[in-house]
């Protein structure tokens, strides 16, 4: 066995340009550590040289001296330069370990950028964090389908639906849902914080976009009561063959939108995915900007988080037709409104809400006397009325007569009180009735004129 000199730096004991021979194994070792010590000699020494010349004290040197300073000023953490207080590692992590814990690398990595000055790349931190047990590497997801291509065009389809979570991490009074709708061919987005799903929080997120982008041509969501009515047609609806609708599904009708229903979660895939991007980062921004309500929530929405959406995770269309149509003629107020039919009585009364309204005499039509109005619960808060499209002017009419007030120790959740019952008669002492009872014999004469005078 022979070993050729120029093969390890730090064999010293090999003369340049010859070879020496080993009978033992261990002969071979123990020159292969001697190498090894002179590697570590070597790296010691030009560390401290490029440390002095490209440190923050250094006159500096070459570019390459500085590129080469830097590189051993920002090693991996397991170094002994990343426990010093002052080297960058341990200042890049040390806020890491107190801010941003749970930020995944590429959140963390942007957020120590723009908030700390500290520029590092998600790759070198992904590296920093998993050394520190702050990151687990996720496992790549077995595909189980193919996914669908996205629509050619902007506007054709759009996803919508709610995510419940935990917002504000408990520092508010109630967590709020997050109604969002996502263009399926761009991924450009429109969402807002709601304090519950209802049919106005959803009718309010299709108005911004509406009046954002215009009408898109279909509109793709879950099968919720919101959407779709759940159960059989009543015997009306039977006779008349007739759908029933829901009042999301009405204004969409209105508006000349299709609505698509899903299978299942994975059918709106794009929806969802994108709810694993906020539940990881808007959550995070809420927490490092202290806001814990929903009006605060939805004003941080429209001013950073929702352009920051577009501008960051938006593609470009395969098309460039915009598939919206305009909202020509198309009353927004009135069709993104809770509309309810109610009768008209005689006195031109109609009663809605527990409360009764009174039509004004200027707009009292033939065939209003007994016929169906339609009242808007609009989303402003204001109520309408309207017969045959025409607006009906009305105001409340105030109770007839307020409530008595109850008897001093009467519960006023009890029954009313009645008249005062009667009191019984009861005869005088020397009342007959109460004399006691004699028994008389009574004798009656019977006198026969005829018989006594023969």
């Amino acid at each position: 066995m022979e070993l050729r000199a120029g093969e390890g730096p730090g064999d010293a004991g090999l003369a340049q340009g010859g070879t020496k021979d080993f009978e033992t194994p261990d002969e071979v070792a123990d020159e292969v550590w001697e190498a090894v010590d002179g590697f570590r000699e070597l790296h010691q020494g030009a560390r401290s040289l490029l440390i002095g010349a490209a440190g923050p004290g250094g006159d500096g040197g070459g570019r390459d001296e500085h590129r080469l300073g830097r590189l051993y000023l920002c090693p991996t953490p397991c170094g002994p330069q990343f426990q010093d207080g002052h080297a960058f590692g341990g200042r890049v992590m040390d806020r890491v370990v107190r801010q941003y814990r749970d930020f995944g690398p590429t959140l963390a990595a942007e957020k120590l950028a723009e908030r700390d000055g500290l520029r590092v790349s998600r790759e070198t931190l992904r590296g920093w964090m998993m050394a520190e047990g702050l990151w687990t590497p996720r496992r790549p997801r077995r595909e189980v389908h193919l996914w669908r291509p996205r629509r050619p065009s902007f506007g054709e389809l759009v996803q919508m639906d709610t995510s419940e979570h935990a917002w504000f991490e408990g520092r508010g009074d109630a967590e709020p849902v997050l109604v969002k709708m996502i263009d399926d061919a761009t991924s450009r987005t429109v969402l807002r914080f709601f304090p519950a799903d209802t049919t106005e929080a959803n009718l309010e997120v299709l108005g911004r976009w509406a009046r954002r982008h215009g009408r898109p041509l279909a509109l793709y969501a879950d099968r919720d009561s919101i959407f779709k009515v759940n159960r059989p047609p009543s015997a009306e609806e039977a006779l008349q063959d007739r759908q029933a609708v829901t009042q999301f599904g009405r204004a969409l009708r209105d508006l000349g939108i299709e609505y698509i229903p899903a299978g299942s979660p994975q059918a709106k895939g794009r929806v969802e995915r994108s709810f694993q991007t906020d539940q990881d980062r808007l959550v995070k921004e809420l927490r490092l900007r202290g806001i814990a309500d929903i009006p605060g929530a939805n004003a941080y929405l429209e001013a950073e988080y929702v352009p920051m959406l577009n501008r960051r995770f938006t593609v470009a269309a395969a098309s460039t037709v915009d598939a919206h149509r305009p909202l020509n003629g198309h009353d927004l107020g009135a069709i993104l409104s809770v509309q309810t039919v109610r009768t008209v009585a005689k006195d031109y009364t109609m009663r809605h809400g527990g409360r009764r309204y009174q039509i004004q005499r200027r707009s009292i039509t033939g065939g209003l006397r007994g016929g169906r109005v339609i009242v808007e619960e609009r989303l402003d808060g204001t109520l309408r009325l309207r017969f045959r499209g025409r607006y009906l002017r009305f105001h409340e009419v105030p109770p007839a007569q307020a409530p008595r007030p109850p008897r001093p120790g009467v519960g006023a959740s009890g029954p009313p009180p009645g008249p005062p019952a009667p009191t019984p008669y009861r005869p005088r002492e020397d009342h007959p009735w109460r004399r006691p009872f004699k028994k008389k014999r009574t004798f009656l004469l019977c006198v026969d004129k005829h018989v006594s005078e023969h």
